[in-house]
């Protein structure tokens, strides 16, 4: 009596099977291309190499400081700490360069009395070591004229 078409729990079992891979497999695929497009909007990846030409910034000169061991601030509970780096200058063009390369005892003064102001706490992690550079590019700036100095580079770290 029945002429329709009679779906058994096997048949509904592979159809609903089928669909639940067809939007798995969709929903993979659109986070594999978004994804992908993100990264390379951050330049986490390489995308097009074109496109990386213009998004990378200009290098300046730079000029290596040397190494220094500075003592940093005395611990609350008395311990003694201190820095032990290698730095990197990056000017914003040659007649900056020349410029810190000529006042380089002013330069080493302050970077100095920077790092001896703060304590290993101020410095611990990658945080405290973003904001004691962006600090010592702010300070260097403000004592030589023209604010030639674009970046610094920690190339070498030790802080015991």
């Amino acid at each position: 009596m029945n002429d329709g078409v009679r779906l058994d729990g096997k048949w509904i079992g592979i159809f609903v099977a089928i669909i639940l891979f067809a939007v798995a497999a969709a929903a993979l695929v659109t986070y594999r291309v978004v994804d992908y497009r993100v990264l390379v909007d951050t330049g986490l990846v390489a995308g097009d190499p074109r496109d990386r030409d213009r998004s990378t910034p200009d290098l300046g000169p730079t000029y290596d400081l040397g190494v220094k061991t500075v003592n940093l601030a005395t611990e609350p509970l008395g311990g003694t700490h201190y820095l032990r780096a290698q730095l990197v200058l990056e000017a914003k063009d040659d007649k900056a360069l020349a410029l810190v390369q000529e006042r380089q005892a002013q330069v080493w003064d302050r970077i100095i009395s920077m790092v001896r102001s703060r304590t290993m706490e101020d410095i611990d992690g990658e945080a405290g070591l973003t904001r004691l550079r962006g600090d010592l590019v702010g300070s260097l700036n403000e004592i030589l004229p023209g604010e030639p100095v674009r970046n610094l580079y920690f190339v070498d770290l030790v802080v015991q």
